[in-house]
């Protein structure tokens, strides 16, 4: 049989079928890999009277952050500081790496429709295929504060900008767990494997398929016209249409040139890539998208997936205790072993002048 082996008692394995159930173990089960804190700033978005040049150093600071975590095939998991007047969501939104139009998934809004019998699925899959159409952040949103958490029967559509106070107290709903959404179609486990889901192109289930290539008729360079009284052709009609040999040379010429630019552009947004790697390297490839378009190269969609939290956390934990903090919290609803904690706080002079 195709893509299998054999057994002993001749009882054939399929390969892909192994591989994929893996996945799935290796998302709900876990892995033994520890759960990793970082640590970002937000302090230019906080204040009025903040450069720009500061908050674009704090938002290349935190997308480097994020594409750290994706690259090592794991997902970010953002909450904020209890010193911090913005929630995770509502600071990530002014960064611009969430779409105001598309926020995301909420866990509660997608609980309640699944209570109610109707298609919660399509939060998970719109949200997915919008953030491929885009290039912004995927993201899964608890409103886990506790005046949501009352919040059990509410639907509206500004639940991305709402501000929560505190440190929440009440515990999750158990309707809450990820594990009730997981879906082949529109959101697989392997959300949580941003590798693995980017390269091999999960991205084809949730877009379109793109329309095949038009060509049109073979077209021949134009000969020209024999001139009736010399026997051969003018200057002026030389230069309007020049010989054969003459126009494959120079389509030759922008060829070659066409291929070093393009392989200029791949060795150089290849760097730092180990050669003698078989397989998924997870490699993030940097160049411009108009660099990339100009080359003529195709421009594969991306999922940066991402989960976060509107409740806040106290600024006195360390490392070690938001790990105990958020693993007593999130456990039974995210596979936390998939995650790494991204911390939204202050920078310590600011939250000196605070105080």
């Amino acid at each position: 049989q195709r893509n299998s082996f054999q057994q002993g008692g001749q009882r054939w394995l399929p390969i892909l079928e192994k591989a994929a159930n893996e996945d799935k173990l290796r998302v709900s089960e876990g892995n033994g890999i520890p759960l990793k804190v970082v640590r970002c700033t937000v302090d230019a978005f906080l204040q009025p009277s903040a450069s720009d040049s500061e908050a674009e150093m704090e938002q290349k600071a935190l997308f480097r952050t994020i594409q750290q975590i994706h690259s090592d095939n794991l997902v970010p998991f953002f909450v904020a500081e209890a010193n911090v007047p913005k929630t995770a969501m509502r600071c990530l939104l002014d960064m611009g790496l969430i779409s105001q139009e598309a926020p995301g998934v909420s866990v509660r809004h997608a609980a309640i429709a699944h209570r109610r019998r109707r298609d919660c699925h399509r939060f998970f899959f719109e949200s997915i295929q919008d953030s491929l159409k885009s290039g912004r952040l995927f993201t899964v949103a608890f409103e886990d504060d506790d005046e949501a958490c009352s919040l059990l029967q509410e639907e509206y559509s500004d639940w991305a900008t709402r501000q929560s106070k505190g440190v929440p107290q009440k515990p999750l709903h158990e309707d809450w767990k990820l594990s009730h959404f997981f879906f082949p179609t529109a959101f697989p486990e392997i959300v949580f494997q941003p590798v693995l889901f980017n390269c091999q192109n999960w991205a084809r289930t949730f877009l379109p398929e793109a329309a095949p290539p038009t060509s049109g008729p073979l077209s021949l360079p134009e000969v020209a016209p024999v001139a009736a009284a010399a026997g051969g052709v003018s200057r002026e009609q030389s230069k309007e249409n020049p010989p054969v040999a003459e126009a494959a040379g120079a389509t030759k010429a922008q060829e070659t040139e066409e291929t070093k630019r393009i392989k200029e552009l791949l060795e150089t947004a290849s760097a730092g890539v180990n050669g003698n790697v078989v397989g998924q390297t997870g490699h993030f490839f940097e160049a411009e998208e108009d660099d990339l378009k100009a080359a003529k190269l195709e421009i594969r969609p991306f999922l940066r997936p991402a989960v976060l939290s509107f409740g806040r956390i106290p600024c006195s934990l360390g490392d070690e205790e938001v790990k105990l903090a958020l693993s007593n919290r999130f456990s039974a609803h995210v596979p936390l072993h998939r995650t790494v904690v991204v911390i939204l706080g202050r920078a310590p002079e600011a939250s000196e002048m605070l105080n």
